[in-house]
């Protein structure tokens, strides 16, 4: 019989869905109906993830929970895995979602419409993602995320806020677009989206068909890396951070780990020894990525004039300390990185926070102001007429404490947890006698440099906001504004106190983590459907793909990925063009290191014939459809049924462009393609004769194989 502990999977995801739908249901006008429902969903979904950890923490080492809804077999249910790191990032969005909503009851909350459910469904998202144990509906939970993103990046409306809002939803649509791209293709090749079942698949893929899985795996991983705020590709966060409203930006912050989240999870998982040719794949992209990221933070930082973008560049340098750390793929690196995760998380949020507060009573372009007098002084500086002091009020006292915590935790200075945090990350590398890798040695140059700058940008904000031009009235703040932002503080201040248990559960995260097979101690991997598999430990020194020496070995992607890049950023002027430019030469490179296919043309005008002719056919099959769907006579004669269907072809382009073609029209559905005798399984939603979809398709596959310039068999 089922526990009734196990039911707290599904809880962490069902509680904020449906008061999300009950506050949809009392409307606007029902403002502290709303406020009630959404303190006790949130303060039971606190309660539910602090129970969650204490499962996973209690479980035996590598050991994962399984809930699999309605108790479907696992190919068919929605698998819901807990381990140690799920239940951590459960937890921390959790967290950080309470705080949010206690902040926003000052007045956020009135500010625009629907704050209370988008909150509710932006925690449904967060913790479906990372509970889940497919790649299907991990895709459909990370758009439930982003659609709540959207409303509370606009939430109070204002022209920077919808301008940087726009932005943001133009990326992330672009990012949702790859990734449900990469996703289509690894189910291609593998047949499979189950996580631990697709582990188990890698090592057995043709090696024809390895590149095209390798390629889905890099679009898969392009959309996360977005969304972590990788370098090139995280220039749009600062801005749109810091035009959200305060708690807004309190829980999108949380964001920007989901993206990095999600690469541990798979990546340890899918690309591990045991994974063949494949295995370490992305590794060395992983590594330099972080690096760029961690300095183009550290440079923003100090680039920056406004406390809110200071805010969003500390969070691109933590997004670069952590894809560093993970990208040296070693288990106690990866434990001080997710230390690291633990501290900044709540720090951010915190200070997210405390820039409202801050900025209250201060004249608008105070901190442009402040570089301006620094640079060239005041005419009407006078040393001689300096008052001898004041009094510092209560409020004054509890904000720049506050904001010290803040600089300190950021800055990784000692004594507080940052510091901790970043040593636990660099002491594995560097202690005992074996040879001190060269990447430790460009981390640890990062580190020192991006701390270096935090420090120097807080202690500039600083003592402007508190020494050169304070406000002449201390701001007027309420009990549930500070609330949050002392217990955000408060918790990595505990974490300063006692590090030792949170050391020890991160360092019992990692092994698992970095060992996801478990066959090194005769132990067999489960499944979510409850089957073994045997497999390894993870190797240290994985293979790296090796890039090819022309600039422009793709040039028509090279091409398409500028003008992608220009088309998001609306913009031609001279940064755009050369980032635009780095991510072609990038992206060409990497479509070389993955060995895909060269494409070559042999008929490009005939692609246009087929594009007109694919077009017609979708606009006939929307029609059929619908017929189909409000006829009374439709659904009565309708039959549904699978087609197998031989195909001539084993072009990967050819099949992708087919599968493609076939699913996007309506009424059609590629299933599954058999490498072995080169058939595959068609769903037709009216069969009514096999033979015509079979010479349908034969038509559609003989032209794209002319396009290609490939030869039917003999």
């Amino acid at each position: 019989m089922t526990h009734w502990s196990d039911h707290l999977l599904a809880a962490a995801v069902l509680i904020p869905l449906l008061t999300g739908a009950l506050m949809i249901l009392a409307g606007e006008w029902r403002r502290r109906v709303e406020t009630a429902l959404g303190l006790v969903s949130t303060g039971a979904l606190v309660a539910v993830a602090v129970a969650l950890v204490a499962m996973a923490d209690g479980a035996r080492e590598g050991a994962v929970q399984v809930y699999r809804l309605g108790n479907w077999p696992s190919e068919f249910a929605i698998v819901l895995v807990l381990d140690r790191l799920s239940a951590l990032m459960v937890l921390l969005a959790s967290g950080l979602g309470l705080a949010a909503l206690v902040f926003s009851l000052a007045g956020w909350q009135r500010a625009g419409s629907f704050f209370h459910p988008l909150l509710q469904f932006q925690l449904m998202g967060l913790n479906g993602t990372f509970l889940t144990g497919d790649l299907f509906n991990l895709f459909v939970f990370f758009e439930v995320m982003l659609a709540a993103s959207y409303g509370l990046a606009l939430h109070g409306s204002g022209t920077a806020r919808v301008r940087a809002g726009l932005h943001y939803m133009a990326i992330n649509l672009a990012a949702s677009l790859l990734f449900l791209i990469g996703v289509s293709m690894i189910y291609g090749v593998a047949g499979t989206l189950n996580m631990a079942d697709l582990a188990a698949r890698i090592p057995q893929i043709d090696a024809a068909d390895r590149a095209l899985f390798e390629a889905g795996a890099a679009l898969l991983g392009t959309a996360f890396l977005i969304k972590a705020g990788m370098w090139p590709l995280g220039f749009w966060l600062p801005t749109t951070y810091a035009a959200a409203a305060a708690p807004s930006a309190a829980i999108l912050s949380l964001l920007s780990k989901v993206g990095i989240y999600a690469v541990l999870r798979l990546w340890l998982l899918l690309f591990d020894q045991a994974a063949g040719p494949s295995a370490g794949f992305g590794e060395g992209w992983l590594l330099a990525g972080g690096l760029l990221t961690l300095g183009y933070g550290a440079i923003a930082v100090l680039a920056t004039q406004d406390m809110a973008r200071l805010a969003g560049a500390s969070l691109l340098v933590s997004s670069g300390t952590l894809l560093t750390a993970i990208g040296m793929g070693e288990a106690a690196v990866t434990a001080g990185a997710l230390f690291y995760l633990v501290v900044a998380v709540p720090a951010l949020a915190a200070f997210f926070l405390l820039i409202e507060l801050l900025e209250r009573g201060r004249e608008v372009g105070a901190d442009v102001l402040a570089v301006s007098r620094a640079a060239f002084g005041s005419e009407e500086e006078d040393p001689a007429e300096d008052d001898p002091g004041i009094a510092i009020p209560a409020t004054a006292a509890v904000l720049g404490f506050s904001f010290l915590a803040c600089a300190l935790l950021l800055a990784g200075l000692p004594p507080l947890s940052g510091f901790l945090a970043k040593f636990a990350i660099l002491a594995p590398l560097l202690e005992g006698d074996r040879t001190v890798r060269t990447e430790a040695w460009w981390l640890l140059g990062g580190l020192i440099l991006s701390g270096f700058t935090v420090m120097v940008a807080m202690a500039r904000t600083g003592i402007e906001i508190f020494w050169t031009s304070p406000p002449e009235r201390p701001p007027r703040i309420r009990p549930v504004e500070i609330g949050p932002i002392l217990v955000l503080l408060a918790v990595c201040v505990a974490l300063t106190v006692r590090p030792g248990p949170v050391l020890r559960y991160m360092e019992d995260t990692a092994r698992a983590l970095h060992r996801p097979r478990r066959l090194c101690r005769g132990g067999r991997h489960r499944r979510p459907d409850g089957t073994g598999r045997r497999g390894c430990g993870r190797n240290r020194d994985r293979k790296r793909g090796h890039a090819m020496t022309r600039w422009l070995p793709y040039p028509l992607l090279s091409l398409g990925l500028l003008l992608t890049w220009l088309l998001l950023t609306g913009s031609t002027a001279p940064g755009a063009m050369l980032l635009g430019l780095l991510l072609a030469l990038g992206g060409g490179r990497l479509a070389a290191a993955l060995r895909a296919p060269r494409l070559r043309l042999a008929r490009p005008f005939a692609l246009l014939a087929l594009l007109r002719d694919v077009l017609r056919e979708v606009l006939r099959s929307n029609l059929a459809v619908a017929w189909i769907i409000f006829s009374p006579q439709g659904g009565r004669r309708r039959h549904s049924g699978f087609v197998r269907v031989p195909l001539d072809t084993r072009d990967p382009y050819v099949l992708a462009a087919l599968a493609v073609i076939l699913t996007v029209a309506p009424g059609t559905l590629w299933v599954e393609y058999d490498s072995t005798d080169g058939s595959m399984l068609l769903h037709v939603l009216d069969l009514k004769d096999e033979d015509a979809w079979r010479r349908v398709i034969a038509g559609y596959e003989s032209r794209l194989m002319a396009i290609v310039g490939e030869e039917a068999p003999s």
